[in-house]
């Protein structure tokens, strides 16, 4: 929760909490981006309704790199989101390094080709013939979760399994029922 109070001489920005101040001098922001760097006069009394507040990000469809999640964050602490869903393993991609298990990134984060949008075909995916992908590293992955924890923001991986596993099928069929044959992206 906090107060923010806008007046001719004085800016006032008082909060029960560091979260409550940092979502204050938002707002503050907020309304001088909206006044082209003029703020009028106003009080503004806001407290969050739930507590979590959040936001999901699938990144074992489709990786996005750090520089793009810094931005979801940026974009969360804005709306004054607090929870980020990281939805990091699914069949489609293994986005996260464990080192003990190399074969998860060096092949469960790739597939051969992806679907793309073709402006001839709206009904049907195209699908085009090239390596696609990606993963962080566990120096990353920590870099990501302390620009979040500035920002006031707590990530919630997700690590699907036991199902949804195809990626970590594809390093390690040993895994699997059948022990062969599984790969990336075909289910």
């Amino acid at each position: 929760a906090y107060t923010l109070v806008v007046e001719p001489n004085s800016i006032l920005l008082q909060a029960s909490s560091e979260a409550g101040l940092f979502y204050a001098k938002e707002a503050l922001l907020q309304l001088s981006r909206f006044g082209k760097g003029n703020v009028r006069a106003c009080k503004i009394q806001d407290q969050p309704r739930y507590g979590w507040r959040g936001f999901m990000l699938d990144e074992s469809r489709h990786f996005f790199g750090k520089e793009k999640v810094k931005q979801y964050l940026d974009l969360m602490a804005l709306l004054h989101l607090n929870v980020f869903h990281w939805h990091l393993t699914d069949d489609q991609g293994w986005r996260i390094e464990i080192k003990r298990y190399p074969f998860l990134t060096e092949k469960g984060a790739w597939r051969d080709s992806t679907a793309i949008n073709h402006p001839s075909s709206f009904s049907q995916p195209v699908f085009e013939k090239k390596r696609y992908g990606g993963y962080y590293t566990q120096e990353q992955i920590r870099e990501v979760v302390a620009y979040a924890a500035e920002h006031h923001v707590t990530i919630v991986p997700e690590i699907d399994i036991p199902g949804h596993m195809l990626a970590a099928l594809t390093a390690y069929p040993s895994l699997g029922c059948i022990q062969k044959g599984y790969q990336v992206g075909t289910q």
